[in-house]
């Protein structure tokens, strides 16, 4: 069932038996002996599984990355991925993109939950693309190892991704 919503999910009286599963998309209801989830943090067929709220599951590691497209190419056409280490639990890496220019990731690393950096990223996501980049923009200024260049071209970039890095720990089955 790719590209589908599950609506339900519904167990067979025999332990063992097929699950009913219902979609808000062109397929029927069908049968299944394995449902499996792909997708993602907050998975919507997990929680409809397992009972809760898509967030019931997830346990969060502090930790947030940004990855993002530049047109320049910072490392001169080479085929390693090179890493900096920033004070302050920041990683930056920057490696070939095949389509020209460079694939950039920053994570932002901690391990407390009083951590504002994390909270300050939730909310900069909630907003859209435009406050997470601002968000990133002045999380990693003045970094070093140019940064800022890196910060300037992401600020004009269409390509952007970004996510929180947490566990899915479920009951156990």
């Amino acid at each position: 069932m790719f590209s589908e919503q599950v609506t339900s999910i519904r167990y067979s009286e025999d332990d063992g038996g097929p699950a009913t599963v219902e979609s808000s998309g062109s397929l029927s209801t069908a049968q299944y002996v394995l449902v499996v989830a792909c997708d993602g943090l907050t998975s919507r067929t997990r929680a409809i599984g397992l009972g809760g709220n898509v967030r019931e599951h997830m346990h969060p590691l502090y930790s947030w990355a940004a990855f993002f497209t530049i047109k320049k190419d910072l490392i001169d056409e080479s085929k390693l991925v090179i890493f900096y280490s920033a004070p302050g639990g920041h990683l930056i890496g920057t490696g070939l993109n095949p389509s020209g220019g460079n694939i950039i990731g920053f994570m932002a690393l901690h391990r407390h939950p009083d951590e504002q950096s994390i909270h300050s990223f939730r909310e900069a996501s909630k907003q859209g693309i435009d406050a997470t980049k601002k968000f990133v923009y002045e999380h990693y200024k003045g970094s070093g190892w140019g940064t800022d260049e890196i910060l300037a071209e992401m600020m004009a970039t269409g390509e952007f991704y970004s996510t929180e890095f947490a566990q899915v720990k479920p009951p156990t089955l």
